[in-house]
């Protein structure tokens, strides 16, 4: 891991523990650097946020290729798609803390689990995460 990286990665504050304050079960997991979180095609029944370390959410290009999409550092969340499978892998950067949350059928929370996307959206205040959109 680069130093920059390494640098904002330790110095990466999670303004808010949305995790904690969210409907549905949650636990504590740690990944090995390079371990996988969730692959493509994976059912989108959990979403993510990142404790400690930092995950890379990419993708496969048809030439086998990886095109990274988006990096997630400490506080930031990440595992909304569209779909009902994901579209993209997502893999830890460095040995990384992950509260898991499990998403809830949305006929059952749907207002709780908008206020949380509310709460990650672009321009939804400070920088926590980014909604991620199937191609």
């Amino acid at each position: 891991m680069s130093a920059t990286l390494q640098t904002a990665v330790q110095n990466s504050v999670a303004s808010e523990n949305i995790a904690m304050k969210s409907p549905g079960a949650h636990r504590v997991v740690t990944y090995k650097p390079g371990q996988e979180i969730y692959a493509e095609g994976d059912a989108v029944n959990k979403w993510y946020q990142v404790v400690t370390g930092a995950v890379r959410v990419r993708r496969l290009l048809s030439d086998g290729q990886r095109q990274v999409v988006s990096v997630h550092l400490s506080g930031e969340v990440f595992g909304f798609e569209a779909g009902s499978t994901h579209g993209f892998f997502a893999e830890a950067i460095a040995k990384t803390s992950l509260a898991v949350c499990e998403r809830p059928p949305m006929e059952e929370h749907s207002t709780e689990v908008l206020d949380v996307a509310l709460r990650v959206a672009p321009g939804g205040g400070q920088r926590q995460g980014k909604l991620e959109i199937q191609p």
